[in-house]
This record gives C-alpha cells, structure tokens and sequence, in this order.
C-alpha cells in the first residue's frame, strides 16, 4: 500500500502525526496484520528524512549486533538529511538479548533520531519495552472503505470488490493482493473466485 491508499484507522493515524520532532522520536504502531502499520512506518520516515537515511529490518533478523551498530550510526553526520530513522517490523520476534540491548538504545536516542517499531503481537511486548514508545494501535478498516479502495485502485467490479471486502477479515493487503491476482487471470478466473465465494458464504 501506497501512503495515499491508506484507509480507516491507518490514515487517521498518519494524519494526526503531521508534526514530529525536533527531539527523538519513538513511536510503536500495533493492531492486526495487513492493515497498513508498515505503510505508516515507513511514511512517517520519508517524512523526516531522504530514503537513504531509513534503516529498516525484521525483528527476527534484528539482532545484538545490529542494534550496536545503529547506536554507534545514530551519533553519526549525514550529508543527506539531519534525520536518520531505524524501522523495526515485528518487534514482538525480537531475541532475548536484542530486547535488552534494544532498552538502552531508545533510552540514549539522541535529538532528529526516531525509531519507528510495528507489532501484530502487542500482547507479546513486556512493559518496559512497551513504555519506551509512544504507542498507536492500527485497527482494521471496514468492509465499506476496504470496497471503496479497490474500487478506486483495482479496477475491480462492485460485487468482487463487494466480496473481496467481506473476506479478507479487514487484512487490506490480503484483499488487494486477491484483487491483483483476480484482475491478471482474467474473467473466467473472477466468476470461479465469485462462485467460491458464495459457497463459502452460503450464498
């Protein structure tokens, strides 16, 4: 998902962190997956810094020595941009010693530094982590604005989109990946999907 294609509770957020900084930032965004946590992540870094200045990584990959070696680049110049931002997907997957090491990096985080974290797992975060941030939870989209963005982004007809909403369970990305896959195979491949659907319905 594109920034603009951020819907319901995902692009509220966005807009209410228009203004951020100038002291570090460090912000927990949490909730179900395929609601747009990473798209608010990453939107909210392009807003304070150049690309190049955005480290991103996967809390299983995330280990001690990556979190020493973002304090040590996080005291760092730049000829890009002030701002360098470090993205955490999936904080809850963290190892044991990265959640330690992890404490003392938030807590030493120096001024036009910010650390951007995701969770589908919140319950999963001890505390002390967990009040290193200031936290947003992600909620799922409805089923009316889920239908509304693939009709204006998929192309797709309004009973597909219609179904693809009530599907999908609010996962965005898992419906507009079926509406993808929909629009590549073709019409024959929409009324077998739509026939599927409806028995699963119990239509």
């Amino acid at each position: 998902m594109k920034p603009k294609q951020l819907i319901g509770p995902a692009g509220r957020v966005l807009t209410s962190l228009r203004t951020l900084g100038p002291g570090p930032v460090k912000l927990l965004f949490y909730g179900p997956p395929g609601v747009g946590k990473s798209e608010v992540a990453r939107a909210i870094g392009l807003r304070l810094t150049h690309e190049v200045e955005i480290d991103k990584v996967n809390g299983r990959d995330c280990g001690v020595d990556q979190i020493r070696d973002w304090a040590i680049r996080c005291h760092g110049s730049s000829l890009f941009s002030s701002w360098r931002v470090f993205i955490i997907e999936e904080l809850d997957a963290l190892s044991d010693g990265a959640r330690i090491n992890i404490l003392s990096f938030l807590d030493d985080l120096p001024e036009e530094r910010a650390v951007i974290a995701t969770s589908n797992n919140y319950e999963k975060l001890p505390e002390r982590i967990r009040s290193r941030f200031e936290r947003h939870e992600i909620l799922s989209p409805t089923e009316a604005e889920i239908k509304a963005l693939l009709l204006k982004t998929k192309g797709v007809g309004e009973s597909t989109a219609a179904m693809l909403a009530v599907t999908c369970a609010g996962n965005v990305r898992a419906a507009m990946l079926d509406a993808d896959a929909l629009n590549r195979g073709g019409a024959d491949t929409v009324a077998a999907y739509q026939d599927e659907l409806l028995q699963l319905l119990g239509v």
